[in-house]
């Protein structure tokens, strides 16, 4: 059944549209009266329509449209036979649609992708793999999803965008295991990690690789069990060259740690100054990839030009408040600073960092360090683990490094001594695992003008839309998708953040850059490749949709509002105006 009505949808007031109109119209009326010209009732006539197509315009007349709705039951790839058929049998004037991928069943008929938004407010329930995200976007009606089983493989993956040359990359996720199955990273050189995981169901896992060259990488990710060896994807990896910092130390006395800690960062290209402290007002200082300079009173200026302070606990306690306060200023700024801790008064609140500790029973740490366990000394101490600090080293559940942020700044902390005997033994890829993510996390951001996001999960697929997000400080960007530009549309609630859609055509590394030569990379994959990835990701898409309990009747009855399009209104107003001119001619 169809009800059509007329309704209207004014611009602005009702009441003013009508007022105007109308005395807009006796004036006109009055106009051609008073005119000693002939056809005055066909004038007057013309009048009358040149004003109502205006008034009839503004007031968005409206084709108001009322039909019943029919309810339907969607069926996707994997969908579960029994759940449909009860589902079916439940409630048997459903309409039973199907995706083209999935099986047929009893009289179902095959949704055409384009046609879905035809039944966005009638879909009920959507059983199987589910919808991409991007179709599910489109489907405007509360719906019930039943998923349909999870297929052995990876479902749920961490990958970090981008790892800093010499440091270690994790990735971490979930496996789903039918038995005793070797998972294995591998890259072009051969294997750099793998795990033994038993059972079945899913599991976690976490496997970490050493990035020992900059650049783009692909790195193998390969599921083996007892029967076959399969290969889930590649893993796209992006290694950046290690940051340059300008770094400062300040001592109470020359130790080996920080003498070994400075060589270290001075081979690797860092800027140094390192001042130790001889008497109550004099200090030795020592310079690597830098010129000289003396810093004898801290001041929030003289901070401003490095990245990261680095100083004993006992430097700290030594502060006096002026100075204190310069360097809580200078991390407001933007500083990030590291407290090498040798000593901490639990009675007493520890400057910067505004953490609780508390006395730990041992003075030695066990750690495992790539594939091998390592015992180091460390301050008898643990920090209360809170939301405001972010962990880099752990041991169990005890913190030994980590950060708090400080506005643009970070304080952070390290509680390990003596890490240089791993230097001694010739381990510098585990030494640099204990201190270049703490000092690089810690040091001062980069400003940028810009900042490139895809918003959308990992796997990013060809002929899908990626959405593609850009925060910028404040000049428009010009984003390009390997060389070709995207348009931008700015947030209408937030200032300079900017939304994009791109797609690509082949599988691969692309780029997104913006005027200043900011570059995103990201990697398309195959079609072929982490289909259980895909698949959980659009079943906890659907999932967290988290609709109502399904109350919708067997047919309901639906208003669409479609607005008269405006080319007739102008057609109409074009002949009275033109009769108007061409009258005192005839």
């Amino acid at each position: 059944m169809i009800r059509l009505a007329l309704s209207f949808q004014p611009i602005f007031s009702m009441w003013l549209i009508l007022l105007g109109a109308t005395l807009l119209l006796m004036f006109l009326i009055w106009k051609e009266i008073n005119r000693k010209n002939r056809f005055l009732a066909l004038r007057i006539i013309a009048v009358v329509f040149m004003i109502g197509s205006v008034t009839l315009w503004l007031l968005q007349l409206t084709t108001t449209v009322e039909k019943d709705s029919t309810s339907i039951m969607l069926l996707t790839k994997n969908y579960d036979r029994l759940k449909a058929d009860s589902l079916s049998k439940k409630h048997p004037s459903y309409k039973l649609l199907r995706t083209v991928d999935a099986a047929s069943f009893n009289d179902a008929a095959v949704l055409i992708p384009y046609e879905l938004v035809d039944h966005k407010n009638d879909i009920v329930f959507i059983l199987g793999d589910g919808l991409p995200y991007y179709e599910q976007e489109k489907i405007t009606s509360p719906y019930s999803f039943i998923p349909s089983k999870l297929p052995l493989g990876i479902t749920q993956l961490s990958v970090p965008k981008s790892v800093r040359k010499n440091q270690t990359g994790t990735i971490s996720g979930t496996v789903n295991i039918k038995g005793k199955t070797r998972l294995v990273l591998e890259e072009p050189g051969g294997r750099k990690d793998s795990v033994v995981l038993t059972g079945t169901g899913e599991k976690s896992f976490s496997l970490s690789f050493l990035a020992q060259q900059a650049g783009l990488f692909r790195y193998s990710v390969i599921l083996r069990d007892s029967v076959s060896s399969k290969t889930e994807g590649y893993l796209p990896i992006e290694i950046t060259p290690e940051k340059k910092l300008n770094i400062l130390f300040v001592q109470k006395y020359p130790s080996a740690e920080v003498r070994y800690l400075k060589n270290f960062l001075a081979e690797k290209g860092h800027a140094l100054l390192v001042r130790s402290q001889i008497s109550k007002n004099d200090f030795h200082y020592e310079f690597s990839n830098r010129e000289s300079a003396r810093i004898d009173k801290l001041t929030s200026e003289s901070l401003s030009e490095f990245d990261l302070f680095l100083m004993d606990s006992e430097s700290l306690y030594e502060l006096n408040s002026s100075e204190l306060k310069s360097i809580e200023q200078a991390i407001r700024e933007g500083l990030g600073i590291v407290t090498l801790m040798n000593d901490v008064d639990l009675k007493k609140k520890f400057p910067l960092l505004n953490a609780s500790f508390k006395t730990y029973a041992h003075d030695t740490v066990h750690l495992k360090i790539k594939t091998q366990s390592t015992v180091l000394p460390a301050l008898p101490v643990s920090v209360q683990a809170t939301s405001s600090i972010t962990p880099i080293t752990t041991s169990e559940t005890r913190i030994i490094s980590g950060y708090r942020n400080e506005v643009a700044g970070k304080v952070g902390f390290q509680l390990l001594h003596e890490t240089y005997r791993l230097l001694l033994e010739g381990k510098t890829t585990e030494y640099a695992t204990l201190w270049s993510p703490l000092l690089e996390s810690t040091s001062r951001l980069t400003a940028e003008s810009f900042k490139i996001q895809i918003t959308n999960s990992f796997p990013y697929y060809q002929d899908e839309p990626l959405a593609v997000q850009v925060i910028s400080s404040g000049d428009e960007p010009e984003l390009k998708a390997n060389s070709t530009l995207l348009p931008l549309l700015e947030d209408v609630l937030i200032d300079d953040y900017w939304h994009a859609t791109t797609w690509t055509s082949k599988s691969g590394w692309h780029s997104l850059t913006t005027q200043d030569s900011t570059a995103l990379h990201y990697y398309v994959s195959p079609e072929s490749e982490w289909s259980a990835l895909r698949i959980a990701n659009q079943q906890q898409q659907h999932l967290s949709n988290k609709p109502s309990i399904i109350s919708k009747k067997e047919s309901n009855l639906i208003t669409e509002h479609k607005p008269i399009s405006a080319l007739w209104f102008f057609v109409v107003f074009l002949l009275a105006s033109g009769f108007l001119w061409l009258a005192p001619k005839l």
